[in-house]
């Protein structure tokens, strides 16, 4: 090698040093010099491109706040250089010997911090545990190991006295009858006794007055009298109880002696002087009243039966005693917030009193609550659990309702709503639910139910109860997804997520991947949109809207405020949506699902598992054919001639304009209320007003659908996908009986008169100049791409190691922009009006323009909200964040575990309780090359609009498709006005349906094909720049 080359090679070699240290350093929080308190989004170690695609962990941003700790998105010597330390503690101590030698008692143990937390470290675990014992070993000397010596009942009285005394023991001091006594000590004591006296408790010697006169007629009790008349039965462990006679005292006194009982062990063969020192003040009290023998043909045979049934029932008296006093270091959860009976969603298919969540908490259940098949078993399954759980939340015992109805469905079987059974099963439960006087006996039945019922039906009629209860319907119901994952994500990977939650501590688990195509390849062209039909902010909408619209239950939960032009709305808009969908991937529209008799060519394979049902949910193939449904396992029993006989009838009423009521009488389908009633008709809920005559057609639709490949239940194979609400727009299918259902309400709306341009105008109001701006970018263009979120899947993983176990999951979204409009008042006074926000594609698959007439079935509404307007010129802004049809982003990926924000916008975004579209699916994918869409944007009447209500506080959702469930629909125009009926004559396009009050301007949405790094969880907006 030339010299001159060598000396320029070893110049280079501290460069190379630099440049190896600087990419050593990227990514560090000591070279950023970052280190934050609490979450804070801005301090992030961000990649240098934005935009770029991330392939690897490397390539995500990192976080130096102390939040990352939480959210497992540190940088790597985050600890390091932010000082946090993890609490250490020592190894467990042995159990201490048990605190009592006769009866029950407790042992403990404990541990000590070696290491304390610093700077937001893991914090310190449970120091000390306490668990219940047994000890006989002082109750009588000489007896290591007493035996069931009488099977007689003594039974105890109060000596006459003071009807005021209110412990035994206190008061004048009576004369006795006799000096003979008898001692025992207590060995078991029932609860009604401690609120008698401190005496009669476990581990207590009480010697009690004895009657002479009460002389044993046995062989037995003829012996010696310093042995005492029955002497040989005083000795080992027998039973007593409290008389019930009112020569003690009060009534009062008298209803607790009748529930105070207990066991004893006798200390002495011989009887005692009462005034012995050891007897104690209840001997002035306490008296043998007789003993309650059993008849007895066969002593042995009977003493062997005896022994094991009294065992049984000590065991069983003693578990609620020993539950309790095995809670004493646990905290109990306050039931002021009513926040903890959504721990009931934790984990469905563990039982309540396993710790859940991070915090470790557990129902402190009574006894009597336990499943059958684990009742004799208490004491050991509530020891086992209660050492690792820090909180227990009291649940009370009441009188239970009737619950054969709910108990019907099977714990295993799978749950639709669309099957009648089903639905009638869970509307009794949501009935039982709703009808419980006080929270607290709502959360006592539901505590029972949990355990005992299918997981399924209990979620779903548990959240439609908290969603409508007074007391608990601002309680934010955790994300389905969370609850049963399976219903979302591919089954492959849950033994990924139990392998990763068994071997790596929580906080360095990696969030496992899901790819986009995991259900079909592009040979099949419907997969292009599969990543908007199986989004999972999607399907929880279509879920959410049927928790707060329920088909059946109490009338006064299924009738909301034109629930059944809702309905029809939401699903009309989702068709809308998904068209467009389909056009901006080159794809027709969805073709109507109207011949039931021939092939269906869209297959549909979700992969996915029901954990609950331990089987994959079946699959159709390509090709299938809808066959009459006979399913006697499900109370199935129809023929595809039902479905089109209760079609034709549905028709025949939207034709003639009446449909006929369950009294024969004819009913008109009026302007404002017919597509109310038809939307109930042909849902259908209980408000259909005649469903013997137009049937069920909307969800039995559904069942034949989901049962195409096993309908008379031959291969014992479950429904599929479209069976179940959380899941059905996964499949193509859905969109096509929906084309149908539409097309339905569609008939109707063409019999309505036109709108007119007098209820179109607004007098005085003019739009001059609409556009949206994105920041960085030219004005009237929007932007989406790919993004990454992470879903904690630990609430829903039964039977795992705690701690987060995250799914990456891909998905469309896109960039935060903003409306501006400016619109002149020329009126004399201050007006209010109504914005209304749409778009809509300007072509069709062919690429030729649209007619007003196609076009207007295709507007999707993107907002709407009042404003007042000022004489003269106003300059109205409204960021897409503030949409009344959706709901925020963080709602769909987050975790309702974590605190709520204090105020501001974030606890605006907190509030929504779930039902909405969602946030990052606003906008429709676009094109690479820019898809051009129509922005159409008019300002009502206000007076016309306006629906005279007081506002509403708590709990919000989107109101454009969900409305405001306990109260009137905030808008009093017809859904989808001004689009929802024929255009007026003359108007062939969009431009001709103008009038003053309403500005149309072309937009494009570009988009871009690659991951692009979204601001994390937790903070607000989506501002991004493109390069």
């Amino acid at each position: 090698m030339r010299k001159d080359v060598l000396i320029e090679l070893i110049q280079l070699i501290p460069l190379a040093l630099i440049f190896y240290t600087d990419a050593a350093l990227a990514g560090s929080c000591s070279a950023a010099k970052l280190c934050c308190q609490g979450r804070d989004s801005g301090c992030v170690i961000q990649k240098e491109s934005p935009n770029a695609i991330i392939e690897s962990p490397r390539d995500k941003p990192c976080y130096c706040d102390h939040a990352c700790l939480k959210l497992a998105d540190c940088c790597d010597d985050f600890k390091e250089t932010c000082g946090v330390v993890d609490c250490t503690v020592s190894e467990w101590s042995e159990w201490s010997a048990c605190n009592t030698g006769c009866g029950s008692g407790t042992q403990k143990r404990s541990r000590t911090v070696r290491i304390s937390e610093k700077n937001g470290g893991k914090h310190c675990p449970r120091l000390d545990q306490i668990r219940s014992c047994r000890s006989f070993q002082s109750c009588h000397s000489g007896i290591l190991r007493p035996r069931l010596h009488d099977r007689s009942v003594t039974v105890l009285s109060f000596l006459p006295g003071d009807d005021n005394d209110t412990d035994v023991g206190n008061g004048n001091e009576i004369p006795r009858a006799s000096q003979s006594c008898v001692a025992f000590t207590v060995v078991r004591a029932s609860r009604a006794c401690k609120r008698i006296s401190s005496t009669l408790a476990e581990g207590t010697r009480i010697c009690v007055e004895r009657h002479e006169d009460e002389e044993d007629d046995s062989e037995e009790g003829k012996g010696d009298r310093r042995e005492g008349a029955r002497g040989k039965l005083l000795v080992g462990i027998g039973r007593w109880k409290l008389s019930t006679s009112v020569d003690g005292g009060s009534a009062a006194r008298t209803a607790m002696n009748s529930s105070c009982h207990g066991k004893w062990i006798g200390d002495s063969r011989l009887l005692i002087d009462c005034d012995d020192p050891s007897c104690g003040e209840a001997a002035k009290h306490l008296r043998i009243s007789r003993r309650a023998r059993r008849s007895v043909t066969d002593r042995d045979d009977l003493q062997d039966v005896e022994d094991d049934e009294d065992d049984r029932e000590e065991e069983e008296e003693g578990k609620k005693d020993d539950l309790r006093r095995s809670d004493t270091p646990i905290n109990m959860a306050s039931s002021g917030g009513k926040t903890e009976i959504l721990y009931l969603f934790d984990r469905p298919a563990e039982p309540v009193y396993v710790p859940k969540g991070e915090k470790h908490v557990a129902f402190d259940i009574p006894a009597d609550y336990l499943p059958d098949q684990y009742r004799p078993a208490a004491v050991e399954i509530f020891g086992r659990f209660g050492e690792t759980t820090e909180t227990k939340i009291p649940v009370k015992q009441i009188t239970l309702p009737d619950l054969s109805i709910p108990m019907q469905l099977g714990r295993r079987e799978p749950f639709s709503l669309f099957i009648p059974a089903h639905r009638k099963i869970a509307a009794r439960l949501i009935d039982i639910f709703m009808g419980m006087r006080t929270y607290e006996d709502f959360l006592s039945v539901a505590v029972y139910c949990r355990d005992r019922m299918n997981p399924n039906m209990f979620i779903y009629a548990l959240s439609v109860a908290i969603l409508h209860r007074p007391d608990t319907k601002d309680l934010p119901i955790p994300p389905l997804h969370e609850v049963f994952p399976d219903k979302y994500i591919d089954g492959g990977v849950f033994s990924r997520a139990r392998e990763e939650a068994n071997i790596a501590p929580a906080g360095q688990r990696i969030p496992i991947e899901i790819p986009r195509d995991y259900t079909a390849s592009d040979l099949d062209e419907e997969h292009r949109v599969a990543y908007w039909r199986e989004d999972i902010g999607v399907n929880l909408h279509h879920w959410h809207w049927h928790l707060v619209y329920p088909f059946e239950a109490d009338v006064r939960i299924v009738n909301k405020d034109r629930r059944g032009e809702l309905f029809y709305y939401m699903h009309q808009q989702i068709q809308s949506r998904y068209n467009i969908e389909r056009l901006c991937n080159r794809l027709g529209r969805v073709q109507r699902l109207i011949n039931w008799r021939e092939p269906i060519p869209e297959g549909y394979f979700p992969k996915l598992d029901s954990l609950t049902a331990s089987r994959s949910w079946p699959a159709r193939p390509s090709g299938a054919i809808l066959r009459d449904i006979s399913r006697q396992a499900d109370q199935l029993d129809f023929d595809i001639q039902d479905l089109e006989r209760w079609r034709d009838r549905i028709f025949e009423a939207i034709h003639t304009g009446s449909i006929v009521n369950l009294n024969g009488e004819r009913v008109p389908l009026t302007e404002k209320d017919g597509i109310d009633v038809l939307g109930n008709i042909m849902e259908a809920s209980i408000l259909s007003p005649n469903p013997n005559l137009y049937g069920d057609l909307h969800n039995l639709g559904h069942v034949v659908l989901s049962y195409v490949h096993d309908p008379d239940n031959r291969y014992l194979e479950s429904f599929s996908i479209m069976g179940e609400p959380a899941t059905a727009m996964r499949d193509p299918v859905f969109y096509r009986w929906h084309a149908f259902c539409d097309d339905v309400f569609q008939e109707h709306k063409n019999t309505l008169p036109e709108y007119n341009v007098q209820q179109l105008d607004f007098p005085g109001v003019e739009i001059a100049d609409i556009r949206v701006t994105t920041p960085n970018q030219p004005p009237n263009n929007l932007y989406t791409f790919w993004n990454k979120s992470d879903i904690d899947l630990s609430r829903g993983l039964d039977f795992t190691p705690r701690g987060p176990i995250l799914v990456r999951f891909t998905h469309l979204n896109h960039a935060d922009f903003t409306y501006t409009i400016v619109a002149n008042n020329r009126n004399n006074a201050p007006r209010r009006g109504t914005v209304r926000i749409f778009i809509a594609p300007r072509e069709d698959e062919r690429g030729l323009p649209f007619t007003f007439r196609q076009q207007k079935n295709l507007m999707i509404e993107m907002d709407k909200f009042t404003v007042d307007l000022r004489p003269g010129q106003n300059t109205i802004e409204r960021r897409s964040t503030e949409s009344s049809l959706t709901i925020p982003f963080e709602r769909t990926f987050r975790n309702v575990d974590e605190n709520r924000p204090i105020g501001g916008d974030t606890l605006e975004q907190f509030n929504f309780c779930g039902c909405g579209w969602p946030q990052h699916l606003l906008v429709p994918k676009g094109s690479k090359e820019g898809y051009p869409m129509e922005l159409f944007i008019m300002i009502s009447d206000y007076t016309v609009d306006e629906v005279k209500q007081d506002e509403s506080s708590g709990c919000k959702d989107a109101a454009s498709f969900c409305g405001l469930r306990d109260r009137k629909y905030p808008d009093a125009r017809s859904m989808g006005y001004p689009f929802d009926r024929r255009p007026r004559a003359g108007v062939d396009t969009l431009a001709q349906f103008l009038t003053g009050n309403m500005a149309v301007t072309t937009i494009s949405i570009n988009f871009n094909d690659s991951v692009v790094a979204r601001p994390r969880s937790g903070s607000i907006g989506n501002t991004l720049t493109f390069t």
